[in-house]
């Protein structure tokens, strides 16, 4: 991704979105895509990279359903739970 299309993402884009003490200036973990989740999930499972595993798993889960993993499953149905509460 070229810095201009990373600067016109907006902040809930990302995982760790920029000003965060994680994402730094840029933004750490983009999910603007189902291609960019995916990345995001496999780059943070490494151990040499910056957040957690279950943070990212998490967002990546609330914005894209079909890519929940097992651990972020239960927190992602009671998030779109609280959010359909919420539009009611």
């Amino acid at each position: 991704m070229n810095a201009a299309k990373r600067n016109s993402l907006q902040k809930s884009d990302f995982v760790y979105p920029p000003g965060s003490p994680i994402g730094g200036s840029q933004g750490k973990y983009p999910i603007d895509t189902k291609k960019r989740a995916r990345a995001a999930l496999r780059y943070s499972a490494r151990s040499d990279t910056a957040g957690t595993y279950r943070t990212v798993s998490r967002r990546v889960a609330k914005r894209y359903p079909s890519l929940a993993t097992k651990g972020a499953t239960k927190s992602a149905a009671k998030a779109a739970a609280k959010a359909a509460t919420k539009a009611a």
